[in-house]
């Protein structure tokens, strides 16, 4: 079982904020990997801190010479201080999986939902105030789940958006607030090396295989194995392990190239590069090299689940469904 698996590394002493291999940076968070190996057990620890103080265990990828396995596939972000996590675990009991938010000011769970364990890893979000949209369910802290059904949650500014059947569902979290959140996968962790790791300067943001980072005063973005430097505007937003959203360009971090210019703000991206954006009430989409298209001419509270473009029009929510994207 999970337990199991996590005794050495509640044992063993507590890394520093600093250490360990990086799988996210994003803003004030680090979410960082320390490898483990013994007789019994070997994989990775995952722990994550908020400027750099108050290290939280959130996560895990290991197994036991057994049949114990533990994984911990996707993160959602909540504003900068809750972190939310998709847990599963594998055992002679069978099975199971649940979500989990992290207070990173204290360290503390606050939130903690089961979940059918299933093929694939579930959509979820974490609102600035630590609520858990997961599981067809919100789960306030210190509250009974609510249940709401349907598939590819997306949440921004208090505004929780779902799909059920085809058509676009919303409610309002009490107190509102806050930002888009956004899930951060995939979660593939690793002993970074090569020459965009080597490369001198502090990074400033990071994703399994992407770096940005500031030296001299300038930006640049680069990946693992890859020698190729790409110019920065400003510290992008990351989605896929691959889409770098510079301030109205996307760029593709694989190639180097520019995929779409002119993107607005707000703006929300989704895993395989389709951007949507707000220009003056009117909401645009482009896919990665695509012409931009109108979907509304007065739209609010942008927002996008895995596949689905979510926002409101005339007090009523609506969306758009993209075709499968996965992460590159």
């Amino acid at each position: 079982m999970l337990e199991l698996l996590l005794a050495a590394a509640l044992a063993a002493p507590a890394p520093p904020c600093r250490g360990g291999e990086t799988i996210f940076h994003e803003g004030p968070l680090r979410i960082f990997g320390v490898h483990y190996r013994d007789a019994d057990e070997f994989g990775w620890y995952e722990f994550a801190c908020r400027n750099g103080r108050k290290r939280a265990e959130v996560g895990g990828h290991g197994f036991s010479t057994g049949v114990a396995s533990v994984d911990t596939p996707a993160y959602a972000l909540g504003g900068s201080r809750y972190l939310g996590s998709y847990w599963t675990s594998d055992s002679e009991g069978g099975p199971d999986a649940h979500f989990e938010v992290t207070d990173l000011r204290t360290g503390r769970a606050v939130a903690f939902l089961n979940t059918a364990f299933g093929d694939g890893v579930p959509s979820f979000r974490v609102a600035a105030d630590g609520t858990l949209v997961a599981g067809g369910a919100i789960k306030r802290r210190g509250r009974k789940p609510v249940r709401i059904g349907g598939r590819d949650p997306a949440l921004t500014g208090g505004t929780v958006y779902w799909t059920a059947g085809a058509q676009a569902r919303s409610t309002v979290l009490p107190g509102g607030g806050g930002g888009e959140s956004r899930m951060l996968e995939p979660v593939r962790v690793h002993r970074r090396r090569g020459p965009c790791i080597s490369a001198r300067g502090t990074t400033v943001a990071a994703w399994p295989h992407v770096r940005v980072v500031r030296r001299g005063g300038k930006l640049f973005a680069c990946r693992d194995r890859s020698s190729r430097r790409i110019r920065l505007n400003g510290v992008p937003r990351i989605a896929g392990d691959r889409w770098l959203l510079d301030g109205e360009r996307l760029i593709d971090a694989k190639t180097g190239r520019v995929v779409t210019r002119g993107v607005g703000a707000p703006a929300t991206l989704l895993r395989g590069g389709t951007v949507a954006w707000l220009d003056a009430g009117r909401l645009l989409l482009a896919a990665p090299g695509g012409a931009p298209v109108e979907l509304s001419a007065a739209a609010s509270a942008l927002a996008s689940g895995r596949r689905t473009i979510y926002w409101t029009e005339a007090g009523q929510p609506r969306s758009f469904a993209t075709s499968a994207s996965k992460p590159g």
